[in-house]
């Protein structure tokens, strides 16, 4: 809880070092129902190829145990809002992306999908958010 009546969380979503990465697909989910914006840094280092998209729905997931929400939150229809929300395609390099607008608060959900390619020894990537309203 930030200032009074404020709600504000900050989240390492996901922090992969270097020689830790592997190909392949991952998706990390924020629950935005208490929020209506949020910050996002992307760190993103080495020779390997990462790539970031954003996805959101509005669709809920009633009655699911918090052990078993990201297994019920990949089958929800998911819409990309990548360049709604990143202001591009997709984020390849270090940056930050400020939700002023409140586009992720209009969703129920939204997630990144990080896509690895050609990981190496010194690929590695973190994804830290700072939800607030």
């Amino acid at each position: 809880m930030g200032r009074a009546g404020y709600n504000q969380l900050a989240t390492e979503l996901v922090d992969v070092a270097a020689g830790s990465a592997a190909d392949g697909t991952t998706y990390k989910y924020f629950d935005m129902r208490e929020f209506k914006t949020q910050g996002t840094q992307f760190v993103i280092a080495g020779a390997g190829t990462v790539t970031i998209t954003a996805e959101a729905t509005v669709q809920e997931t009633t009655g699911v145990t918090k052990d078993a929400l990201d297994a019920n939150l990949a089958n929800l229809t998911w819409t990309d809002i990548s360049t709604t929300l990143l202001g591009e395609a997709s984020v390849t390099a270090s940056g930050a992306v400020s939700d002023s607008a409140g586009v992720s608060g209009c969703f129920t959900f939204v997630r990144y999908k990080i896509v690895v390619a050609s990981s190496d020894g010194t690929t590695a990537y973190s994804i830290r958010i700072n939800q607030s309203g």
